[in-house]
C-alpha cells in the first residue's frame, strides 16, 4: 500500500504527463535514447516527464555523487542515473527511469548497454510537480512489487524525505533517527539528514562524506 497521506501529497493536481503516443518495447528501447525527451513506457504508452527543474537537477546530481563515492570506496556496486532505463521484470511492458539506481556488485551481470534488466537494488526518486503521483503511488507500487530492496523518496515540494526498505515482499518504512536521518539497510554508509536538503544551497559533497565517515 502507497504511504498514508498520499492523497494530501497529491492534493487536486495529479500527474498529468501521459501522450498519446504508443509503441511496442522494441521501438521504445530504440527511440528513447535518442528521442532528446526525458520519457517513460507504461503499458504499451509513452510517458514524457516535464523538464526537470534547477532544483531538481542539483538534488539529483548531489544524491548521485554521494551515493557513487560510498559505492566506489567500499567496492559495492554501482550507481546509475538520471536517464537509465529500467525494465523492472522480464516480459513486462513497462520501462522506468529512476532518477538514481544502485545496482549491487552480485548483480551486475543484469545491466546491458541501454537498460537494467531487472529491478535495481536501491531506487531514489526526486519528486518535481508532474511527478507527486508517480514517485508516491505508481512507482511505489511498481518498485514494491518487482522487488526492488529500498525505495528512497526526496520530496522538495513537502520537504519530505522517506525510505522504505522490502520485508516479506512488502515496502516498510525506514526509521528516521533522533536528528531526523535516515540510513540505508542495503548500501552501508550511506544516509541523508533531512536538514541537508532543503536549504537554499546543498552541503559540500566531501563535508558530508566525512561525517558519515567514509573519507
Amino acid at each position: 500500500m502507497p504511504p498514508v497521506g498520499l492523497s494530501e501529497r497529491l492534493g487536486s493536481n495529479p500527474d498529468r504527463q501521459q501522450t498519446g503516443l504508443t509503441m511496442t518495447a522494441r521501438q521504445f528501447e530504440t527511440w528513447a535514447p535518442g528521442s532528446g525527451e526525458r520519457v517513460e513506457w507504461v503499458e504499451g504508452r509513452v510517458i514524457v516527464m516535464a523538464p526537470a527543474s534547477r532544483k531538481h537537477v542539483q538534488l539529483t546530481g548531489w544524491i548521485q555523487s554521494l551515493l557513487l563515492i560510498i559505492v566506489q570506496q567500499h567496492k559495492l556496486g554501482e550507481v546509475l542515473g538520471p536517464e537509465f532505463m529500467v525494465r523492472l521484470h522480464k516480459g513486462e511492458r513497462s520501462w522506468r527511469v529512476p532518477d538514481v539506481l544502485f545496482v549491487s556488485e552480485t548483480r551486475r551481470s543484469l545491466l546491458t548497454a541501454t537498460f537494467l534488466d531487472g529491478p535495481p537494488d536501491v531506487a531514489i526518486e526526486v519528486v518535481s510537480t508532474d511527478s507527486v503521483a508517480r514517485d508516491w503511488r505508481e512507482k511505489y507500487i511498481a518498485y514494491e512489487t518487482s522487488g526492488v530492496r529500498e525505495y528512497w523518496i526526496i520530496d522538495p515540494l513537502s520537504k519530505t524525505l522517506e525510505a522504505y526498505g522490502l520485508k516479506r515482499k512488502k515496502f516498510h518504512l525506514i526509521s528516521a533517527d533522533s536528528d531526523g536521518s535516515v540510513h540505508s539497510q542495503v548500501i552501508a554508509s550511506f544516509g541523508i539528514r533531512p536538514s541537508w536538503l532543503w536549504g537554499d544551497s546543498l552541503p559540500p559533497v566531501l563535508d558530508v562524506l566525512r561525517e558519515l565517515g567514509v573519507v
